[in-house]
């Protein structure tokens, strides 16, 4: 099973982080490149060299220091035009595992990428649409999903996709189990497709 790991911030109340099998892991408060004013350019993995980049400086996500709802830690802002990416260059076949540590301040209907696919047929993908939605492939026919109205607080999504036996959690509650399309994931990007 490969993991991958987002901290949109960091000391978050993780115990043991899952080593074996890591392929990308990204914190906040480490490895963030950014400009003065503090758009960030590239995300460097602290255990691979899968590092998440964006060049166009009107597509950057923003990097937030001392954040008062997560105890001063810093975190990187996207604000749904924003978006990081990387190539893995190879393909991860299921089974996949995603955490990602993160919180969704829209309003209104307005579909939310948090992260997906870079190829068509070769997608995770993790969406807010009138509730957090998983899906793999380009079918949302299979897919994980659960009713939850934005905005919403920070929360831990883990995602396992993993064909007929998938399952998606929050904080640790089983909220979703259900068979996906089987496509591997030749990279992906967080934010907005």
């Amino acid at each position: 099973m490969k993991l991958f790991l987002f901290l949109l911030l960091s000391s978050c109340c993780f115990g043991q982080i899952p080593t074996n099998d890591l392929i990308l892991w990204v914190k906040a408060d480490s490895a963030v490149n950014y400009s003065l004013d503090n758009r960030v350019s590239e995300w460097t993995s602290s255990i691979s060299n899968h590092n998440l980049i964006q060049s166009n400086n009107n597509n950057k996500p923003i990097f937030l220091e001392n954040v008062q709802e997560i105890n001063e830690k810093p975190c990187i802002q996207f604000n749904g035009g924003s978006w990081l990416s990387v190539d893995f260059l190879s393909q991860y076949e299921q089974p996949n595992t995603f955490f990602i540590f993160y919180n969704n301040r829209r309003t209104g209907s307005t579909i939310q990428g948090i992260f997906d696919g870079i190829e068509n047929g070769k997608r995770n993908t993790l969406s807010w649409a009138s509730g957090i939605r998983a899906i793999a492939g380009n079918s949302s026919m299979n897919s994980l999903a659960y009713v939850k109205s934005q905005p919403y607080s920070y929360i831990i999504n883990t995602i396992v996709y993993n064909s007929n036996n998938s399952k998606m959690y929050e904080n640790g509650n089983l909220k979703s189990s259900s068979s996906v399309d089987s496509n591997p994931l030749g990279g992906f990007q967080i934010g907005r497709r």
